[in-house]
This record gives C-alpha cells, sequence and structure tokens, in this order.
C-alpha cells in the first residue's frame, strides 16, 4: 500500500535536505551568453561568441526549439549547441544549465556514447552539512557511458588544481555512500596511517574509493586504489594484507599478530582522479560476553497511546517487558519534532543552542562500536547525527514503509550477528508510527485530509478522527509485534539478553484534534510532548520513577551504563523541564509556543503565529496553565486563579529569550550569571 497521500510534504522535506550545491554561476544576455550560466531562459538567445560550443541542460522538463527545430527535454538532459544557433525556449519559465562543452568519446569508448566534461561541482561535488560531506555521481540513465545526447559528467584537472582540490578534501569527517555515512580518515593514493594497535587481537574497518573517472563497464574501468596492510613492531615489519579496489565500500576483518605494537595501512593509485578513505579502525579482542547498548526511537509514539501509561493495550510485549524495566512515567520531550526530540537525546541542546558533543562520540571514546540503522528524513546522517557514529545507515522513504519496522529488526539482527565480539552501541529508528496511518492495508493521511500543513488546525468528522487513531495504534501494534518482540527474542535466545542494555524512547507524541490540530510540532500539550521512556539494564533496578525527566538528560542513563563523562554542554536533571515548539524554518512553519513543567503545574506561553500559514486558528489565551494531577486532560485553564502562574513564568523568562533569539543563539556572559543564579547552570 502506497503512501502517495504524502508525497508532496515528503517531497519538500526532501528537496530542504537534499543539500545538492547551487550549480555554476553567470550571466545572460543576448550577447553575453556566459560559460557556465544557470537561470530561467529568455525569448531567444544566440551563442555569437568567437568559439563557443557547447550545450544546454534542463533542470526540468521543457520545450526548446533550435535553429527551428523543436525538442523535448526531459528533466536532467541535455542537448549540443555550436556558434551561431539559435536557441528558443518555448516554455518563458523553463531553467537550464548552460555549459562550454568539451564533448569527447572517452579513451576506449563505444561508438555514439559521449561524456561531457564539466566544471567541479556538477560530477562531483562534496557538500558539507554538519561535519559530513555528500557525494554525488550523478549519472543519468543509469550508465556513465550514455547514449547520445546524454552526458556523463566528468570533471578534467589538471594535478596542480587536483591537489588544491584535495587539500579541502582532507578536512572531511563523514562520507556518505549510498544510503550510508561513515566516519572517515583521508587515505589518498600515496599516503599511509600508523595506528598502535593498543594489545588488541583483530582489527576491524571499511576502505572507501571514489573516482572521478567513473567505470563504463570493462572498456573504460576506474583505475582502482591498492591498499596495504602491514603489522610492525621496533623489530620487525611484515605485510598481512593486500588489495586492489575500484570504487565503492568494502569491510575488511583482519588478526593482527600478536607481536604487533603497530599497523600501517597505505595506499597506491594515479593521484588525480582519485579519493580513498578508510574508517577509523577498530581494534578489539573477541570475547564472548562483550556489552551491547542499545538506543531505540519509536518515533511518533505518545504515552497516552501506551497501556504502561494509561493507554489501550496497543502494546501488549511492551506492557510485559516493562516489569523487567525502570519505566519513567513523566518524561517529556523539550520539542516535539522529530529532528528537535532526537537532537535533544544525542546533544542535549534546545533548539535555539548551537551543537556541542555528541554521546555516541564520548561512547566511542570508551571503545564501543557504534552503527545506527534508522529512517533517515529529518534524522539523516548530513544533518549532524552522523556524529560519533563509524557507520550511520538509513532508508529514504521509510516513513512510506508499511515494513518499516520489519525492515528495522532484520537489519539490526543482521548486524549484531556479523559483529557479536565486538561492544556495540546500536541506535535504531522507525517511522513505523508516523504518518500517514497504514494497517490492515488501510492509509489515512491527516494532512492531505486537511488540505496540507496550512490545514492542520481544520477539524474532521468524528468517524475520521477516529479511524485516523485506531489505525495509528495498530502502527504502534505493529513495533511491537514486528520490532519489540522479535528483536529482544533474539536476544534472549542467542543469550546476549542479560548483557544488553536496551533504552526505548520516542521523540515527540502526536495529537487527534484533542487541542484543536493534527500530528505534532504545533502545541505543547501532553498528547505532543508526554513520550514513553524505559530502561532495562543491569544497571538500573526495575521500578517506575515518577520524577520528572527530559529528553536532554538521557545522557545520564547512558553514562551510568557505560561510564560516559559529562560534556560541558550536556544539561542535569532538575525538578522541572523547559518546552517549546520547534523554530520555524524556511520550509516549515510553527506556531510560537514555549513552557514549562514544575512539580504536576504546566505552564504553557503562547507568543504567536504566522497567519499566513494557517487557517482556522483556534483561539487561546496567551498564558495557560494546568493541574496536571487533578486534569491530565488539560481541559481547565487556571491561569490567574493561582499564585504558581507567577513563579513559573518567572523561571521561564530567560528561556523565553532565548527562544525568540533562533536557533544557534550563544547566550552572553550576562545571560550565563542570570542562568547561574536561577540555578539553570552549574
Amino acid at each position: 500500500m502506497k503512501k502517495l497521500s504524502s508525497f508532496f510534504t515528503i517531497l519538500l522535506l526532501l528537496i530542504l535536505l537534499s543539500g545538492c550545491s547551487r550549480g555554476p554561476s553567470g550571466k545572460w544576455g543576448l550577447r553575453d551568453f556566459v560559460w557556465g550560466y544557470q537561470g530561467k531562459g529568455a525569448d531567444e538567445v544566440k551563442f555569437p561568441l568567437k568559439n563557443f560550443s557547447g550545450f544546454i541542460i534542463a533542470l526540468e522538463s521543457c520545450s526548446v526549439n533550435v535553429n527551428g527545430e523543436k525538442k523535448e527535454l526531459p528533466a536532467l538532459h541535455g542537448i549540443p549547441v555550436n556558434y551561431g544557433d539559435v536557441v528558443n525556449l518555448a516554455e518563458k519559465n523553463c531553467k537550464i544549465i548552460a555549459m562550454k562543452d568539451v564533448v569527447f568519446k572517452g579513451e576506449g569508448g563505444v561508438e555514439d556514447r559521449y561524456y561531457a566534461i564539466l566544471p567541479e561541482g556538477v560530477f562531483l561535488f562534496g557538500v558539507k552539512y554538519i561535519d559530513t560531506y555528500r557525494f554525488f555521481p550523478l549519472v543519468y540513465g543509469g550508465k556513465f557511458a550514455l547514449p547520445k545526447g546524454e552526458f556523463a559528467f566528468i570533471k578534467v584537472y589538471t594535478k596542480d588544481e587536483w591537489k588544491k582540490l584535495e587539500d579541502k578534501l582532507k578536512k572531511i569527517s563523514y562520507v556518505e555512500v549510498g544510503n550510508s555515512s561513515f566516519q572517515v580518515l583521508h587515505l589518498f593514493p600515496g599516503e599511509n596511517r600508523v595506528f598502535n594497535t593498543a594489545g588488541k587481537k583483530k582489527v576491524s574497518f571499511y576502505t572507501i574509493v571514489l573516482s572521478m573517472l567513473p567505470p563504463a563497464g570493462e572498456i573504460f574501468p576506474a583505475p582502482g586504489v591498492k591498499f596495504r596492510v602491514t603489522a610492525r613492531n621496533k623489530k620487525r615489519f611484515e605485510e598481512i594484507a593486500e588489495f586492489q579496489q575500484q570504487i565503492g565500500v568494502k569491510l575488511h576483518e583482519m588478526e593482527i599478530p600478536s607481536w604487533a605494537e603497530e599497523i600501517e595501512i597505505s595506499s597506491e593509485g594515479r593521484d588525480l582522479g582519485n579519493l580513498s578513505f578508510i574508517t577509523n579502525p577498530y581494534f578489539y579482542t573477541p570475547t564472548r560476553h562483550p556489552e551491547i547498548v542499545v538506543l531505540i526511537s519509536m518515533d511518533t509514539v505518545r504515552a497516552k497511546s501506551l497501556e504502561i501509561y494509561g493507554g489501550p493495550p496497543t502494546a501488549p510485549y511492551l506492557s510485559e517487558f516493562s516489569s523487567q524495566c525502570r519505566v519513567y512515567e513523566r518524561a517529556y520531550t523539550p520539542h516535539p519534532w522529530t529532528y528537535d526530540g532526537h537532537m535533544a537525546v544525542f546533544f542535549s541542546k534546545y533548539s535555539w543552542e548551537k551543537m556541542g558533543k555528541s554521546i555516541a562520540e564520548a561512547i566511542q571514546k570508551k571503545g564501543y562500536y557504534t552503527a545506527a540503522f534508522t529512517g533517515g528524513g529529518l534524522v539523516a546522517p548530513h544533518l549532524g547525527f552522523a556524529r560519533g557514529f563509524l557507520l550511520y545507515h538509513y532508508r529514504p522513504f521509510d516513513i512510506f514503509d508499511v515494513n518499516s519496522s520489519k525492515r528495522l529488526y532484520q537489519s539490526a539482527v543482521s548486524f549484531i550477528e556479523d559483529n557479536k565480539e565486538k561492544s556495540l552501541f546500536l541506535f535504531l529508528h522507525t517511522y513505523q508510527a508516523h504518518s500517514p496511518y497504514m494497517a490492515g492495508g488501510e492509509s489515512f493521511d491527516v494532512v492531505a485530509k486537511v488540505g496540507g500543513l496550512s490545514g492542520i488546525y481544520s477539524p474532521l468528522p468524528d468517524e475520521e478522527r477516529e479511524k485516523a487513531k485506531s489505525l495509528y495504534e495498530e502502527e504502534i501494534n505493529r513495533i511491537d509485534k514486528e520490532f519489540l518482540k522479535p528483536f529482544i527474542t533474539y536476544l534472549q535466545e542467542k543469550k546476549l539478553y542479560s548483557r544488553t542494555h536496551i533504552i526505548i524512547f520516542a521523540d515527540h507524541g502526536e495529537q487527534f484534534f484533542e487541542h484543536g490540530n493534527w500530528e505534532h510540532g504545533y502545541s505543547l500539550y501532553e498528547e505532543e510532548v508526554h513520550v514513553p521512556l524505559l530502561v532495562k539494564s543491569s544497571k538500573f533496578k526495575p521500578s517506575k520513577d515518577s520524577k520528572l525527566i527530559s529528553l536532554l538528560n538521557i545522557w545520564e542513563i547512558v553514562a551510568k551504563i557505560t561510564g560516559i563523562k559529562k560534556a560541558p554542554e550536556w544539561k542535569l536533571r532538575r525538578d522541572w523541564v523547559i518546552l517549546s515548539t520547534p523554530i520555524s524554518g524556511e520550509n516549515f512553519h510553527f506556531p510560537k509556543n514555549i513552557g514549562i513543567i514544575r512539580g504536576n503545574m504546566k505552564l504553557i506561553r503562547n507568543l504567536g503565529i504566522d497567519r499566513r500559514f494557517f487557517r482556522r486558528l483556534p483561539k487561546r489565551p496567551r498564558l495557560e496553565l494546568y493541574s496536571l494531577g487533578k486534569d491530565p486532560q488539560e481541559l481547565h485553564n487556571i491561569y490567574g486563579t493561582v499564585k504558581e502562574g507567577i513563579s513559573l513564568q518567572r523561571l521561564l523568562k530567560p528561556f523565553v529569550d532565548f527562544y525568540m533569539q533562533g536557533e544557534g543563539y550563544k547566550p552572553s556572559k550576562k545571560d550565563i550569571e542570570k542562568l547561574r543564579s536561577l540555578g539553570y547552570v552549574e
């Protein structure tokens, strides 16, 4: 069953996350058609420049008339143009790239197969996100050797130009290839690296080769890179492995000679046009009893819909399993949105703060092999989540996959089977419960029903509302049945369970119009911010913890299990939690709401909303105060009737100021002193 009704919403998200760098720039004019132009076409364009020949590429499908002959150009296809040609773009808004060409039949090429040489940034470009570079080999038609009229884009460099590019690329710390991100060290042809074995018996690492001269079958092969691995000490030097690798990623597991104190990994090959990397080598001594730490994110699962939090029996296995866990009854996400909620978990940061150290980085330094298997999207590696993970894998369009939980189980079990002898830290994430909701062959997309995100405050008939909630709860049941139960059963059957520590949480909840809106990110009511948090670990006695805790404090749980030390920016658990809606970006818009919970009292301050992006807005007071003990459904605003509202406002005030500054705000010394006086910082 396809989740087609959310296609345009997700397409918008993919555009936000795609990260493609800007194309070549230039000017447009009747007589100054400049090499490297990108933009909209004019009515009639001539190419009067001397010695000009080249081609134009359509960034989207459009009609082009060349010398009176009409040609239909599919998106990302090109046609050659020559000096004196008259090009008329039948569609005025057709976006094109025009390039001065060097089109050739590659050495050893096939008849009617052409290669076009374009500037850096078209064939291979490293787009830096948060310490992550993504490499996009743009292959149109699925091959590097293409029929006439289609082009594989290759950049030609001089040796000096290539060395300058290499110097830039040596700053890369993460490389994303396909659907996996790897923590890497550059090992370009001619380089070598030496590592201390630390007395370990085995080493595990990946080699990655990217080439500016991609293969076109056997006729035009990429040259590849030769790797050598040698073991050594002060008196001895012995090669233990040698292999040739063309393009791609390969995993290596090697025995280390008992006498070795170091291993050296070197690479050889044609330096011009080749890039090669290795992942940080993981040294270990195989053991039958390594620890496994598993952080499981059930995206969008609200506490209210779980039996252990007083809800329906949607997850019977989780209810049974909870008897072996520390159950945090009052766990909250600081921000009810996938990106911000997970940032709180891994970086202990509010949405308005800059990114600091990831708990995964600290765990890796403690000797764990760190790996993640996720649904991507707003937890994609290039957004910063890859930090500290040797391997970070994601599944595009996982949000549309009715078998998301089942596939996550398969990935997790397969990885553990291959790495049983290592201490592991795994992050496992599924979008199974995220909208659109699908169960039993049905599909329900709230956003499509209410007319898009702008209609998020629009009501639906009770029958449809109940249907949406029912399908959502069935999705939770699939997580329980197709992931949690088989995964934990696998650990038990393989005798891994006793040494496995499991942390289960959700990044945010979901609203079904209980307070006048749908989905999540648009309010701070319990449906969206109260989330499950359970810990099964020999370090935690099974019990119920009724004290407030934020996802910002998951690091404290991980620290007790793994022994990692607190980073200065990580927040300690308090007797209150701060909440806010996400900070609006270019493509997503949210109301400005911020709140605080202390004891059983919850204050929400509604700071405003951009009415251009929403209709049917609910009328909400500037301040809302609820007694969660007496009024768990948050139906009665008691602000102004009890004194707690004033004291909570005072505690909330500094956070209101920071929130309004926006993402990346760095508190001044004065701000920090204010926070210290209130007990917010050490």
